[in-house]
């Protein structure tokens, strides 16, 4: 074994955290926009949420997953002080290994069948002679108003609309 460094060591966190952070926090931001998609009802954002997620699987879950393990391995390993008979550290282990499995073989090829099916059935939306094309943002087309599709959020809006006749307050001088 070689000798302890503690500059090493705290490498090795600092690497193990940060991956942590870029899985669970990407995890928690892939909830809420899914959550968000899946109010707003469009099959063909959805389809393309599908597709994006399966590509961010290969490129960001995966080898974040991987550094978190191999981090937390290399400091169990390097530490006197750390052992693999340790409960948190078994536990670490074995949510790797729960969250490995249920990524890579059932949410990774959902999400790309689901991208997959979604390319096959929206494959004619937006292409019919003059139509316009899907707006990707989903923003309002007009200010006060909801867009297309879009269930809301509870929030009551309301259209102001100008007025073409000022009335004008009563004059106090004319008295």
């Amino acid at each position: 074994m070689l000798a302890f460094n503690q500059d090493l060591y705290d490498l090795l966190k600092y690497l193990h955290i940060v991956a942590a952070v870029v899985w669970v926090g990407s995890g928690l931001f892939v909830q809420y926009y899914a959550s968000r998609l899946r109010r707003a009802q469009d099959p063909a954002r959805l389809g393309a949420f599908a597709k994006d997620i399966e590509a961010a699987g290969k490129q960001v879950f995966a080898p974040a997953s991987i550094t978190v393990l191999v981090m937390g391995l290399l400091m169990v390993w390097y530490s006197d002080a750390l052992g693999f008979s340790e409960t948190w550290i078994l536990i670490g282990i074995a949510g790797f290994i729960a969250t490995f499995i249920t990524g890579n073989f059932f949410l990774g090829p959902t999400a790309g069948k689901i991208g997959a099916a979604s390319r096959r059935r929206g494959a004619g939306i937006g292409e019919r002679a003059g139509a316009d094309p899907p707006d990707p943002g989903g923003l309002p087309d007009r200010p006060g108003r909801p867009a297309a599709g879009d269930p809301g959020d509870g929030v009551q809006t309301r259209r102001v609309e100008p007025r073409t006749q000022r009335r004008r307050a009563p004059s106090i001088r004319g008295r």
